[in-house]
C-alpha cells in the first residue's frame, strides 16, 4: 500500500529481483531498477504471491501516471532520480 498522488490516475509497480544492489559505473545510481511488474493499477496497493530463492530479494519502485504520461522512480540516498530503464507499457 502506498499514498496516492492527487495527479495521478493509475499506478506502475516495478520489481527488482537481486542479491545487492550494484553500481558498476560508480555514479552513485543502482544498474538495475527493476521492470515492470504491475502495470495500470486503479488502486494504490498490490501483492506479490511470489516467494524469492534464498539469497535472494525483490524490490519494488511504484510510479504515477496521468494523460500527460509517467512520473520518475523518485531519488535514492544520494538525491539523484532513478532511471527508469524498463517502462511500462
Amino acid at each position: 500500500m502506498w499514498t496516492g498522488l492527487e495527479c495521478a490516475d493509475r499506478y506502475n509497480v516495478y520489481r527488482s529481483r537481486q542479491e545487492r544492489f550494484t553500481d558498476a559505473d560508480g555514479d552513485n545510481l543502482a544498474d538495475d531498477y527493476g521492470s515492470c511488474f504491475l502495470p495500470d493499477l486503479l488502486v494504490t496497493e498490490a501483492s506479490d504471491a511470489s516467494d524469492p530463492p534464498p539469497g535472494i530479494f525483490y524490490s519494488y519502485l511504484v510510479t504515477g501516471e496521468s494523460p500527460v504520461g509517467e512520473g520518475n522512480l523518485m531519488t535514492n540516498s544520494f538525491g539523484m532520480i532513478r532511471p527508469n530503464l524498463n517502462p511500462c507499457p
